[in-house]
């Protein structure tokens, strides 16, 4: 694509400016040999084309811009402006964007949710069933419900799979530390979503490691609310 074309679908993205909904932003930054000559007063390198594409160099980006420019892959292409008021009219568009793209992306975050990806918490991610759980807990008298949900714990039926499509993320930090930042966006189901989650932890390390877990929480408590 070389780094004009990238900048191009960053900002249609949604990245590169604030997205105004009543938020303190920054604007971050999308680079490009233009940006770097004016900003920099350097020429542009093909190792800054490397850097720019894994989303590391000079791009610059809030996790707000994050969660919307993740929209499209978990709706089929329509993007939503974030809004914070249920009240509020939706402000949507759709990105022209080939549905054998979109397909793509959704297949690999699916795959980086599973054996051998990068998203390792959400392997095999299962909730309670909190329906047949209780139900079936309120059975036993109260001197041994302790055993019973231990056990229940062990038992498949009391679990729902779900899959996830998942992207983690390790940014460098020019913090004092040196540790790098760490991001992870999830959204499940994946073949259906109803739930899209970006979470950055600012000097945390590894996106797989620190910044997933906590997504896998927020998704735990999510659908296990929602039976």
């Amino acid at each position: 694509m070389g780094p004009d074309r990238m900048q191009q679908w960053a900002e249609r993205f949604g990245l590169g400016s604030a997205l105004g909904i009543g938020f303190d932003e920054a604007d971050g930054t999308v680079p490009s040999p233009f940006w770097k000559s004016e900003v920099l007063n350097e020429r542009w390198y093909l190792g800054d084309t490397y850097n720019y594409a894994i989303g590391q160099g000079y791009l610059l980006v809030t996790p707000l811009q994050i969660a919307y420019a993740l929209e499209p892959f978990a709706d089929n292409g329509y993007q939503c402006k974030p809004q914070l008021l249920k009240s509020s009219p939706p402000e949507c568009k759709k990105l022209p964007i080939k549905q054998s793209t979109l397909d793509l992306i959704k297949e690999g975050m699916t795959r980086a949710c599973t054996t051998g990806g990068t998203g390792w918490p959400l392997f095999d991610f299962k909730v309670k069933n909190t329906q047949l759980f209780t139900s079936d807990l309120a059975k036993f008298p109260e001197a041994k419900k302790a055993s019973a949900e231990a056990s229940m714990n062990r038992d498949s039926k009391y679990f729902i799979p779900i899959q996830t499509a998942c992207k983690t993320g390790t940014a460098e930090s020019h913090a004092k530390s040196g540790i790098s930042h760490a991001w992870a966006e999830v959204f499940a189901p994946a073949e259906k979503p109803e739930i899209a989650i970006t979470v950055l932890l600012e000097e945390a390390g590894q996106g797989s490691d620190m910044a997933v877990p906590v997504a896998k929480e927020i998704l735990k408590t999510y659908f296990e609310r929602v039976q």
